[in-house]
């Protein structure tokens, strides 16, 4: 890597001797790939099931501790001083009755602390002088609370390191020290590829690790943005040579006057600018005690950081600066700032044209956006080779935008970061058919089976002849892979929906979770249904195209407000409802019904005119990739989730047709 006489130059020290697996070394233990079918109880149980999906393991079994085990033996005897040990990402816990019992402690997260000093403790009798580093994250992301101690050999990485959590370890005996797993920067954050930190968020950070004996950091993506974010990188690495006295004012105008010459005074204004607008963002989503306060919503957060008077601002002082520049090394450093603000330049204001949309769905508004998003497209075909962004001429010795792959390009980011809408429209199909997304809620009627409903996956006979399908689209109105057309029909005592959709069911494999295990986690159709017309209240149901994998649960029927699952989903709702698969390998197309009792819903059969709000939702899992295809029956423009019950559309119940 080229970039790595850049990270020693600026105080990024490359780690020597230590085995790091980026946290998680449960999945090189006891990979899935190796162990799934040989070993199947090596993994969690979950609904009655031995479930693999997501590399979590049953934690008490003495194989899979052993496995662990070994696995940083072999690091440690390969010459490594120290090993990394932490459980999987998104850690699920296994109900087998062993692992209820493990430690004699209900929290799985005390659970892990006892398994991961125990392995601690023998790597220091087996192994002496070898050092294990413990991740704190996730299930462990507070310190134990059965022990106040740990072996000597044993360095805890801390992934949550707010003054406040560096106070709880403060009462904790850690000889070993501390290293940190720093989220400042990488393209998973909600702001994707655009600018996260100050640099008086730089300074600030490294006196707090000075202070709590800090031995080790971590960075969890760094290096995206070296034009736009070079002040903040600058003054996080010389901050290390003087923590207590870092400076970020003198840092700032230090790498301006160096780095620009003449173009000084304009390049100081434009990082000001963005600085002091990014300075809320910055502080507030460091600490996850804080995250609460921000929009969930990417869209929100990147509106108020570039508002069109900051933009405004940053473009005339960059102009200013390309007009002084005089020397080749200015000019090539203005290019790099130029190309990396054009592309959040564009970004921000694709969102500020759909925010004016929303407020007045016309076609001036939707035609200027079309406009905007077309350029983005332009510019993300000109920066892309081979399907990923390519390393720029004047600059290859940097990894130009993460170097992220075409369509991680395309939403912004990953994880928290995804834009959806509209930068997912297809915005010439859209104008070709004349539509305006999200002008109206979806509706349709539902008749009163006038005969028995088949169960024997028939939908074109009986009942259901003459029944329109309804078709689901892209959760934001963009394009789909995978079709999926709906019909609904009901009697006295159930409601019926009866689904036909194509699957490469030759490319898939479908695993049972059980009643209320991670049915959403492989291949599922998803029903909400809201009776009452309130968006308060309502049931979601969850179905896999596999026997004895479902998950149920009701929401908004908890009225306590200190109750942990209020306004959350309760899975202790289990009452009666059924469906039913037919998996055509030939054809590649999944059939299903799913028949809901209606006095599992505590509710009589509904009269002529009654009106429920509803959504029905598909994942769509794609072979091969990591990809999610969120299908939705009536589109949600605001979040990438099928849970908003502004999205619900209406059906009504019109009596026999």
């Amino acid at each position: 890597r080229t970039e790595f006489f850049y990270e020693i130059a600026n105080n990024f020290l490359p780690s020597a001797g230590i085995k790091l697996y980026g946290g998680h070394s449960y999945y090189h233990a006891v990979p899935v790939k190796k162990y799934s079918k040989i070993n199947p109880e090596y993994f969690i149980l979950k609904g009655g099931v031995r479930n693999p999906k997501g590399n979590h393991l049953c934690i008490s079994n003495p194989q899979v501790q052993n496995l662990i085990y070994r696995e940083m033996l072999k690091w440690l005897d390969k010459g490594y001083s120290a090993v990394e040990l932490a459980q999987t990402d998104g850690f699920k816990s296994c109900e087998c009755r062993n692992c209820k019992k493990y430690g004699d402690v209900k929290d799985y997260g005390e659970k892990l602390w006892i398994l991961h000093r125990k392995l601690a403790k023998k790597i220091k009798k087996d192994r002496p002088g070898k050092k294990v580093i413990i991740i704190s994250y996730g299930p462990t992301v507070r310190p134990p609370k059965t022990f106040r101690d740990f072996p000597d050999n044993v360095i805890i990485e801390l992934c949550s390191y707010s003054p406040e959590n560096f106070q709880r370890w403060s009462k904790y005996e850690v000889a070993g020290g501390f290293m940190t797993y720093v989220y400042n920067w990488g393209y998973y954050q909600s702001v994707g590829l655009t600018p996260k930190r100050t640099p008086r968020f730089s300074c600030e950070q490294t006196k707090l690790f000075f202070r709590n004996k800090v031995q080790g950091v971590y960075l969890c993506g760094f290096g995206e943005l070296f034009g736009l974010e070079g002040p903040a990188y600058y003054a996080y690495g010389r901050s290390f040579d003087m923590p207590e006295k870092a400076n970020p004012l003198l840092l700032t105008d230090e790498y301006c006057r160096a780095g620009f010459g003449k173009a000084y005074v304009p390049m100081k204004k434009f990082y000001d600018v963005l600085f002091k607008r990014l300075e809320l963002y910055s502080d507030v989503s460091s600490y996850s005690d804080a995250k609460i306060a921000l929009p969930k919503s990417p869209r929100v957060i990147l509106a108020y950081n570039y508002s069109p008077n900051v933009l405004q601002t940053m473009e005339t002082n960059l102009q200013r600066a390309e007009k002084l520049a005089e020397s080749f090394k200015v000019k090539k450093r203005l290019i790099l700032v130029r190309k990396e603000f054009d592309y959040v330049k564009n970004l921000a204001s694709i969102i500020h044209i759909y925010n004016a949309y929303r407020t007045a769905p016309n076609w001036q508004f939707f035609n200027k956006l079309a406009d905007f998003i077309s350029q983005r497209n332009r510019m993300i075909n000109t920066v892309c080779r081979k399907g990923r962004v390519a390393k720029l001429k004047d600059w290859p010795y940097i990894t130009f935008l993460g170097g992220v792959d075409k369509s991680t390009l395309k939403f912004n980011g990953r994880q928290g970061a995804i834009l959806s809408a509209p930068f997912n429209w297809n915005t010439t199909l859209l104008k070709k058919k004349k539509v305006l997304p999200g002008l109206n809620q979806k509706k349709m009627t539902i008749y009163k089976a006038s005969g028995k409903v088949s169960t024997n996956g028939n939908f074109d006979s009986g009942i259901w002849k003459g029944i329109p399908y309804q078709s689901m689209g892209e959760i934001q109105m963009g394009q789909l892979r995978e079709k999926t057309n709906f019909k609904m029909a009901y009697d006295a005592n159930n409601l019926y929906i009866a689904f036909n959709s194509t699957l490469p069911v030759d490319k898939m494999k479908f695993f049972p979770v059980g009643r209320d295990g991670p049915a959403w986690g492989q291949e599922c159709m998803e029903i909400f249904i809201d009776p009452f017309g309130s968006r308060e209240k309502n049931y979601h149901f969850i179905f896999n195209p596999v026997k004895n994998s479902y998950y149920d649960a009701a929401r908004g029927f908890i009225e306590d407000p200190l109750h942990p699952k209020y306004d959350k989903n309760d899975e202790s709702w289990n009452d009666k409802w059924y469906y039913y698969n037919w998996l055509d390998q030939k054809s590649n197309k999944w059939k299903a019904l799913v028949k809901i009792p209606f006095k599992s819903l505590k509710l009589a059969s509904p009269g002529k005119g009654t009106t429920w709000l509803m959504n029905i939702g598909r994942e769509h899992y794609i072979p091969g990739t990591k990809k999610l295809e969120l299908s939705l029956w009536s589109p949600n423009l605001e979040a990438m989730n099928f849970h908003e019950k502004e999205a619900f559309g209406e059906v009504i119940f019109a009596g026999k047709k």
